[in-house]
């Protein structure tokens, strides 16, 4: 094969990655296909629609299964309460919000409520998460040894056992306390952040440097559309059924099958038998499984970008976990107090948003050639001042309108994936989200604990109001734009004067992280993908 074929640039996807999995071998090339197939062959391996529809639908059911679970808390206590207070014994032919709670059982009882529900979210959310930076530490590197298709299929499966498993305690009314070790054997064999890893990875395989910026934007917004979907479905539901919880995961369910159909029916492997061969005969799979922190160390690459990068992901992440966490609880508090229906039409609409920031306004940036320092810096910007408007919103409009602004706010993070991205080489793309997805990991469980616990502090304890707690949030935006900054200056310096000012900036920084050389050799795909250590500079 043409080694120099890689340095070839097309509008979307590698030319050599496609190349090799549609001719990749002459038997292949002399099979003739009927003409509608070899077109739907043609398409598929032009990767045009690739792992988008993966983490769309894991998405869908991960997120309908996390709404479900604030709120199947929440009711619970509440209708626990009712069978001890009042020796209720008929059916609850409605959901439980704040004005319910205290009308029926007198004033602050919501508060209790809230606290009770919060602790368990609390320790839901960490079962669930830190068991899964094990398999994300694994799954980067392991994925670059045996493909990225593998992995998504066991993920898959992982979430159809855990949506059977909780749909049975529903059923068979077991105790909540169950749900978190559900949880934590999911999250053991990848959960969510194992599946960012995977498919991040899968798609800066099969994008060019140009575009990477604009498609991993557009994976990124897949979260967000499948999470619109998923509380759009999960709060009609509940409004509907006066909150009857099995129903959604079985939802869950169908979404996991789906998913996996899907990558076994359609989505061609990112990497070549070559590719994975010739990476397995490199490297041992304990050095494979270190590798995404060595290149954090490493003399090979600017790791200084690494470093800055996973820093300003894992504050992101912070408060944008955060302000999701806090949002049911402070929608169901006063002085909003509003049912399960309304929760999931602001929530969908406010993931909604987010995504339509990504499928409009990223690839105007894009086109424009806007850096991604700045990308990054303007998204990070509007989120923090639509966190200040949500802390002085009184009525139910209000709400629905900064929530909707706020969808802008998403473009900070393509934006970091991609200065990432570019750094490193493709054979090394696994092993760096992996490292991204870990940081991701620890930045929810920090969020889940610590505004669980914010929340019903500065309602109870202190008194204030719920809004107040989205000052924090914004504060936790604005802590994010030094890094974008330090990226920004050093960007613009390179282009005008050379790489003088970023080596000056790796002289400084790097001694006090360097002291691993990570052997990496480039490949066709690596001069293709523009990702030397010589040719760093951010695009």
């Amino acid at each position: 094969m043409d080694k120099n074929k890689g340095n070839e640039q097309t509008p979307l996807i590698s030319t050599e990655t496609t190349s090799i999995q549609t001719l990749n071998t002459k038997s292949k090339e002399q099979i003739k296909w009927p003409k509608p197939v070899a077109l739907l062959l043609k398409f598929r391996h032009k990767f045009i629609l690739a792992a988008e529809p993966v983490l769309l639908l894991f998405t869908f059911g991960m997120l309908l299964q996390n709404s479900i679970y604030q709120q199947y808390f929440y009711n619970s206590y509440g209708r626990q309460l009712f069978r001890e207070e009042l020796n209720w014994t008929g059916e609850f032919n409605f959901c439980m919000n704040a004005d319910v709670l205290d009308s029926f059982l007198g004033n602050d009882t919501q508060l209790i409520v809230t606290q009770k529900s919060s602790y368990l979210s609390v320790i839901n959310g960490v079962a669930g998460q830190l068991p899964g930076i094990i398999a994300t530490i694994l799954y980067g590197p392991l994925s670059d040894r045996i493909g990225r298709k593998p992995l998504m299929i066991v993920i898959g499966i992982a979430g159809i056992a855990n949506s059977a498993l909780t749909i049975l305690l529903m059923y068979a009314d077991w105790p909540m306390e169950i749900l978190p070790g559900i949880n934590a054997i999911n999250g053991l064999v990848g959960g969510f952040p194992g599946m960012l890893t995977v498919v991040f990875a899968y798609t800066a395989d099969v994008t060019s440097t140009r575009w990477l910026t604009l498609r991993l934007g557009v994976m990124e917004s897949m979260i967000f559309v499948g999470g619109a979907l998923a509380l759009l479905l999960n709060g009609q539901w509940l409004n509907a059924t006066h909150c009857m919880f099995p129903g959604p995961e079985y939802l869950y369910l169908g979404s996991s099958i789906l998913m996996i159909i899907y990558v076994v029916a359609w989505l061609p492997e990112s990497l070549t038998s070559n590719q994975r061969r010739e990476r397995r005969q490199n490297a041992s799979m304990l050095k494979m499984s270190i590798r995404g922190l060595k290149l954090f160390f490493s003399k090979e690459y600017s790791a200084w970008k690494l470093w800055l990068g996973v820093g300003a992901m894992f504050i992101g992440y912070f408060q944008a976990v955060g302000n999701t966490d806090i949002s049911t609880l402070f929608l169901l508090s006063p002085p909003l107090s509003w049912n399960p229906n309304l929760i999931g039409l602001y929530q969908a609409m406010a993931l909604g948003a987010f995504g339509l920031a990504l499928f409009s306004l990223l690839p105007l940036l894009v086109v424009l050639k806007v850096p991604d320092p700045v990308i990054m810096l303007f998204g990070f910007a509007w989120a923090a001042g639509a966190n200040v408007g949500i802390a002085f919103v009184q009525v139910t409009w209000q709400m629905f309108l900064v929530g909707g602004l706020g969808g802008v706010g998403a473009l900070g993070f393509p934006a970091i994936r991609s200065i990432m991205s570019k750094t490193v080489n493709p054979e090394d793309q696994g092993a760096l989200f992996s490292v991204v997805a870990t940081a991701q990991v620890l930045s929810s469980v920090c969020a889940t604990i610590l505004f669980f616990f914010l929340l019903p502090y500065i309602t109870i304890n202190l008194g204030w109001p719920a809004g107040n707690i989205f000052f924090f949030v914004a504060a936790l935006c604005a802590m994010t734009w030094p890094f974008g900054i330090v990226f920004l200056v050093v960007s613009r310096c390179s282009r005008s004067s050379g790489p003088g000012l970023e080596k000056q900036v790796k002289q400084v920084i790097e001694p006090l992280v360097s002291t691993t050389e990570v052997s990496a050799p480039l490949t066709s795909n690596a001069l293709y993908h523009g990702n030397t250590p010589e040719a760093s500079v951010i695009n």
